[in-house]
């Protein structure tokens, strides 16, 4: 054999060999792009703050039969004792009963079982007070007067649920658990005891709260007590609100820490509800509903109050009593929390108070009528638009600086704005919404909450944001909220950072750098910082805010001052209050 013939194989294995390392090289390369790609996608604002969990459509369990109403005349829970669960930041997509198959929410679960649930209800607002001052009145914002957190109080010429049941015989109690829901603000009224005890914990940018476990060993103290009337018991849950910090065995069993809080408030119920079974002669008439829910990223807002889409705005709604309602019932039209007290009413044959924005859901209702939702916390704190929401059938329209439209029966994410389409149907929602307006307060009127008082400090340590409280046109010019928030998000990334600095990988923050995001690992590195943002963009008025409170937390009383007023003259500019 000659030594060419001998020399060729290996000739071609080493070129085999090159381009089979040449393949593997590029594979390694479009694996580091794509991981990098995604790396760059999680450094979203909304990404690093906390949990970005997409909006799912909702999915109840098949077994529940579709109904038009409660299927029960008025009057068929006569003296039943009741008890009213409202659950803060709760989106019902995160439950077990309206479809999170990663979750185990069995008092919920077994809530909807047996009774009747809501499957498209909503809130009247995407903030604390006035979503909390609607089911209590049976009101929108615009007419019980609590608009916004900290600078409204509940009209008291407006009737709540818990004076009309008091003046029926009803011994009545609340345990609430944020200072958003605090006395001042007047959703105490008719309550015999209004237990808003709350602890401030940790720093003034974090939030705080009383836990679950603590409001519920309250709450089943007072039902312990002997008496003989029938109650009225509302213990509000404020556990999935930010900062989500679950305890155990909730935070590993859960996909995410939200999950997890949602996991745990659900234990909370479920001791509530024994103590309730046990403190009842007869089966009491149960409500489950939440104030409003969660942005978790969905249309780039993280947490809630500035926008109007579904993350904030869907509610669960769940109706149980016993020997009265029908079990495993499904109600698939369109709800509001203002139908809350005249349908809580009407089942207790007590006669709800004219006036009232919504209906009986023990006859089925319109299915024609319009659904009304607001927000004017950025309008009130920064000068921002009133952002609105305006449900009719399986349409929903947004209305700010431009209107969106959505349909919810194909599109219940909103991942699709079809207003440019369907400009006859817009003008159509715009004049239904006008009409639903009729007779508001033009103007803005602050009730309580001068800036700096000990109604703001409070809101400020439990992450609210709360601005000098002066008068304003409800409607007018400023910038749309919509358009703000993923600048909103990069702001509170800075603002969080001090209080997270040893927890941020240093690969974050080299990515953040490469994305213009600088993350302060000190108070005084997040004043220079928010100093330079500020500086960058005189016009944004969240940044002046909170450059204010660290100027406070290190004790620069002067520089807060005149930051505040600066917020002030850019919020009344762009709001055209002069």
């Amino acid at each position: 054999m000659s030594e060419e013939a001998v020399t060729r194989p290996p000739r071609r294995r080493a070129a085999g060999g090159s381009a089979l390392r040449l393949i593997s090289l590029l594979v390694l390369l479009v694996g580091a792009g794509l991981y990098l790609r995604e790396l760059w996608r999680d450094l979203d604002p909304a990404r690093l703050r906390g949990v970005f969990v997409p909006l799912a459509p909702l999915g109840l369990p098949a077994e529940l039969e579709p109904a038009p109403d409660l299927g029960v005349p008025p009057g068929a829970a006569v003296g039943r004792d009741v008890v009213l669960v409202t659950l803060d930041t709760t989106r019902p997509d995160r439950l077990g009963l309206y479809g999170n198959r990663a979750i185990e929410t069995p008092t919920l679960d077994r809530l909807g079982r047996e009774g009747v649930v809501f499957s498209r209800a909503v809130a009247t607002a995407s903030a604390t007070l006035p979503a909390h001052a609607s089911i209590l009145t049976g009101l929108y914002p615009h007419g019980h007067g609590a608009r916004a957190n900290a600078v409204f109080v509940a009209d008291s010429t407006r009737p709540t649920l818990a004076e009309i049941l008091a003046a029926h015989g009803y011994d009545t109690a609340a345990f609430v658990s944020s200072f958003a829901l605090d006395a001042r603000f007047g959703l105490d009224r008719g309550f015999a005891v209004y237990d808003d005890e709350m602890r401030r914990t940790g720093a003034s940018l974090s939030f705080s709260e009383r836990r679950g476990d603590e409001t519920t060993e309250r709450a089943v103290a007072w039902l312990r007590s002997p008496r003989a009337r029938p109650y009225f018991l509302w213990v509000h849950y404020y556990d999935p609100h930010a900062s989500y910090d679950p305890p155990e065995p909730y935070a590993s069993r859960c996909a995410n820490p939200y999950d997890g809080e949602i996991a745990f408030m659900d234990a909370q119920l479920g001791r509530l509800l024994d103590a309730v079974d046990a403190a009842s002669r007869r089966a009491p008439l149960v409500v489950v509903t939440a104030d409003h829910g969660e942005g978790l990223g969905e249309h780039g807002e993280d947490s809630h109050s500035y926008l109007v889409q579904e993350a904030t705005i869907q509610i669960p709604w769940i109706l149980r009593a016993d020997g009265v309602l029908p079990r495993g019932r499904r109600i698939d039209g369109r709800a509001s929390q203002v139908d809350l007290m005249p349908t809580l009413l009407s089942l207790l044959g007590i006669d709800a108070p004219a006036g009232l924005h919504g209906g009986d859901w023990t006859r089925a209702l319109d299915p024609n009528r319009a659904v009304l939702a607001e927000t004017v916390e950025g309008r009130v704190n920064f000068g921002w638009r009133r952002l609105s929401a305006l449900y009719l059938g399986d349409a929903k329209l947004v209305s700010g600086a431009r209107p969106a439209l959505y349909d919810l029966t194909r599109d219940p994410t909103e991942s699709r704005d079809v207003a440019a389409e369907n400009p006859q149907a817009v003008a159509r929602l715009e004049s239904r919404l006008r009409a639903l307006r009729r007779g508001e307060p033009e103007l803005l009127v602050p009730t309580t909450g001068a800036r700096g008082d000990d109604t703001t400090q409070p809101l400020a340590a439990l992450g609210y944001i709360v601005t000098e409280a002066r008068s304003m046109p409800a409607s007018g010019p400023g910038p749309d909220p919509r358009d703000l928030m993923a600048a909103m998000d990069r702001l509170l990334l800075v603002v969080d950072a001090p209080a997270n600095a040893d927890a941020i990988p240093t690969w974050v923050r080299l990515v953040a750098w490469m994305k213009g995001i600088e993350l302060p690992r000190t108070d005084e590195e997040a004043i220079a910082v928010l100093e330079a943002m500020a500086e960058r963009d005189p016009d944004f008025a969240p940044t002046f805010y909170f450059l204010a409170l660290y100027y406070n937390r290190t004790n620069r009383a002067e520089d807060a001052a005149r930051t505040l007023e600066r917020l002030d003259a850019v919020k009344r500019a762009a709001s055209g209050a002069g």
